[in-house]
């Protein structure tokens, strides 16, 4: 084999068709509903890798980083951000390819050491803005932690929270979005050790000891831990095989949520692993969402909502506050993440097979292309190319990330993942 099994098909990663100026001016148009936005750059499962058709980051500065927070001012409110409408926080991993890819007229680029300071160095800048600024986000689109963090700092600032739909800014930016047709589809238990059965049985052991009550919803929103619980991948987004899902769970019931871009793939998943657990599968359907809670809070009247805050999207607490006032929070559970971070004996073994298969699908494309090099040029595509060929060749299914080629100053990108045809290495540099 010489080809990967499974791409993200290009055509699905396609950004919005507007312009950065077209873009900002979209924005500008939403004046009556906020002063300054906080631009999402993820999707609902809070994804480090979105389409770039879902990301209004790129519309509004044209970063592609996969890390990158910024804020929208309005036009009487951009002396608050050296005149500009866009104030973009990257960090030290970005800063060359930030100031390649954006346009300092409309930008300014706060280049940080570190990714963590990137949220807390914005809402700092929120000290500068008068009393009663407007400052909007998509808490559908931000973790419960960023959305606490940002509720806090407006309240500490006297300004004033606006929390808009997921609608009117995809309208505004003209974002595409897109639509997967990938299935979902179980792995063996003899790949991972692990079963949907046993993963929920011993996820609500713990949520149990946890909250010390055994009436509690589970929620989930990453797509990383609804492909841990069902024991199955997806590849519904660009270099990741995780399951664009969300998932609720109590006792005996699983509802599987598939949202916009999902809702229409197979759910090939094998249900016998379940055991005894009924599973729904919804798709986009918020009031059918909110009917399964119900129909659950009135089999046994639940008493406690259990999630990780940093991982669990806040437009997704705000409804659950709706259907279930009573229940208390208890946004420090942690039980998926430790389930995860050990690993099963079978999980260890393939983790050791996928490593001998990179470092020799790795060493071959040195030699390779180094030999080559002796009699044609080497392009930056032609190596990208060849390793992708020599990783399927050692039977990669798909790639984590895009290959890093880069010649001459690109080597320096650290995240450069645009190989051209036309930038060769010169003798020595491989």
């Amino acid at each position: 084999m010489s080809e990967l099994v499974f791409e993200f098909p290009q055509e699905k990663n396609q950004p919005s068709p507007l312009t950065v100026p077209e873009a900002i001016q979209g924005l500008n148009l939403l004046q009556n509903e906020f002063d300054v936005f906080w631009v999402p750059s993820k999707d609902e499962a809070l994804s480090e890798y979105v389409t770039q058709g879902d990301s209004a980051r790129v519309a509004l500065t044209a970063f592609t980083g996969s890390i990158g927070e910024c804020f929208f001012y309005q036009p009487l409110f951009q002396k608050f951000n050296h005149g500009k409408p866009v104030r973009l926080a990257v960090d030290g991993r970005y800063h060359l390819q930030a100031n390649q890819e954006c346009d300092p007229s409309w930008i300014q680029i706060d280049a940080l050491d570190l990714e963590p300071m990137l949220a807390p160095h914005l809402l700092d800048s929120l000290k500068t803005l008068p009393k009663k600024t407007r400052v909007a986000c998509v808490p559908l689109r931000m973790s419960l932690s960023e959305y606490s963090a940002l509720e806090k700092a407006v309240q500490d600032y006297g300004l004033v929270l606006v929390a808009l739909s997921d609608r009117v800014f995809v309208q505004a930016l003209a974002l595409p979005g897109f639509t997967s047709q990938h299935p979902i589809q179980s792995l063996s238990v003899h790949h991972t050790g692990r079963s949907p059965e046993r993963i929920l049985n011993q996820l609500h052991e713990q949520v149990s000891q946890h909250v010390a009550t055994d009436s509690t919803l589970i929620v989930t929103c990453a797509a990383d831990d609804a492909a841990f619980v069902l024991n199955a991948r997806g590849y519904h987004l660009p270099q990741s095989s995780a399951v664009l899902a969300r998932l609720y769970s109590v006792r005996g019931h699983l509802a599987v949520v598939l949202p916009s871009p999902t809702a229409g793939i197979d759910f090939a998943v094998d249900l016998k692993g379940f055991g005894n657990t009924q599973v729904t599968v919804i798709r986009n359907d918020q009031t059918a969402i909110r009917k399964w809670i119900r129909d659950r809070h009135a089999d046994s009247p639940l008493r406690a909502v259990a999630y990780h805050s940093g991982t669990m999207n806040a437009g997704i607490k705000l409804e659950l506050d709706s259907v279930l006032p009573e229940a208390q929070h208890f946004g420090d559970f942690y039980g998926l993440r430790d389930m995860r971070r050990k690993k099963t004996p079978e999980e260890q073994d393939a983790l050791r097979d996928s490593f001998l298969r990179s470092s020799k699908a790795i060493a071959e494309t040195l030699r390779e292309a180094k030999k080559n090099s002796e009699h044609q040029k080497v392009s930056e595509l032609d190596l990208s190319r060849l390793i992708q060929k020599n990783y399927a060749r050692h039977g990669a299914f798909a790639l984590s990330f895009k290959p890093i080629s880069g010649a001459g100053p690109n080597s320096a990108i650290v995240h450069y993942n645009r190989p051209k045809n036309d930038v060769f290495f010169e003798p020595g540099q491989i």
